[in-house]
């Protein structure tokens, strides 16, 4: 019988790589629950949103939806309230074109883990994509400051292959009634750590921000929880979709802009209309900080001629005011440049 052949370098770096997956994915299960009450739904039961929506004319514009449980919508039991549902059809109704949706987050996904799903993504034809991720990071015995720099890389992939990339800062977990009292106050220093965390790592690998924080959930936790007590009903996945509109639709116009075949001939506007009259700039110090008090507001990293970063804040507007631009607006572009 031939002597077996040793493994080669790829397949034991795959073997670690498995491995090492299946540790975190232990790690956490085990994390989780020594902080939570009761066991928490899986997402089974999420309708599956992929695929075209809108309208039938025009080219699709591809919106990736990337993250954990927060970006497959665990807790709602109709696809139109989902995550992906809601953007899209915000995404064709402002753009005047299909949106082809595509779910490549999972239930229990950390900032580590979902490096595959970044390798799907960045290898496609690039277009929109939102990364909810980091309420499973919290309660990891992990740095923050790596686990902020893990998704300054997933950006930067994701940048490189022509993405127009939204993230979401990481909500308070803390504010959950399935967490155990013992827990809040290090859950809560934990989150707004890392949504800072977050904020300057995503901003200056070239995304924009969407400040989760919310002190709806602590004031109104029984409307804003699903029966699981950790992840958000219907009623709270809405206010979190409804902030992350205007920075979805910049994303939106500012692919189709960059993309076009026939641009506008004055460039994109310098500022998009839509996003309201109380923008102001900030240094990437103090976005870290409006963060969180600023919750549901927009921020847009913004590259000088002398390739100088700031940040443009752009406050969360009331809902009286229109969520979305003009179907023939230019894209939004420079707000994201």
């Amino acid at each position: 019988m031939p002597p077996s052949m040793p493994p080669s370098p790829a397949s034991r770096r795959a073997l670690r790589d498995r491995l090492a997956r299946r540790a975190r994915r232990a790690g956490a299960r085990a994390g989780f629950r020594l902080v939570l009450r009761n066991p928490l739904w899986d997402g089974s039961g999420v309708p599956d949103p992929q695929g075209l929506r809108g309208p039938t004319h025009g080219e699709p514009l591809r919106l990736a939806v990337l993250g954990d449980s927060s970006a497959v919508t665990v807790g709602v039991t109709r696809v139109e309230q989902t995550v992906a549902a809601v953007l899209a059809d915000a995404l064709a109704a402002g753009l005047d074109c299909p949106v082809e949706v595509q779910v490549e987050a999972r239930a229990g996904a950390t900032t580590a883990s979902m490096s595959r799903q970044i390798r799907t993504v960045a290898a496609q034809e690039p277009g929109v994509a939102i990364v909810q991720i980091g309420g499973n990071d919290v309660f990891l015995p992990v740095s923050l400051r790596r686990t902020a720099a893990r998704l300054a890389g997933h950006v930067e992939r994701l940048r490189a292959g022509g993405w127009q990339v939204v993230v979401t800062s990481c909500p308070d977990v803390s504010a959950a009634r399935a967490v155990r009292r013992w827990a809040r106050p290090l859950g809560r220093r934990r989150s707004k750590r890392l949504a800072s965390l977050q904020t300057a790592a995503a901003l200056r690998a070239g995304a924009a921000v969407v400040s989760l924080t919310a002190p709806e959930f602590r004031s109104h936790p029984r409307a804003l929880y699903c029966p699981d007590g950790f992840h958000p009903s219907p009623d709270g996945y809405r206010l979190y979709q409804n902030r992350a509109l205007p920075a979805i639709l910049t994303a939106g116009h500012a692919h189709r802009y960059r993309t076009s075949s026939s641009p506008c001939p004055s460039g994109p506007p310098s500022e998009p209309g839509y996003l309201g009259d109380h923008a102001y700039d900030l240094s990437v110090p103090e976005a870290m900080r409006e963060i969180h008090r600023r919750p549901g507001a927009s921020f847009f990293p913004r590259t000088s001629p002398t390739g100088e970063l700031s940040v443009r804040c752009v406050p969360w507007q009331s809902a009286s005011r229109p969520a979305a631009p003009p179907v023939h607006n230019p894209a939004a572009q420079a707000a994201v440049r």
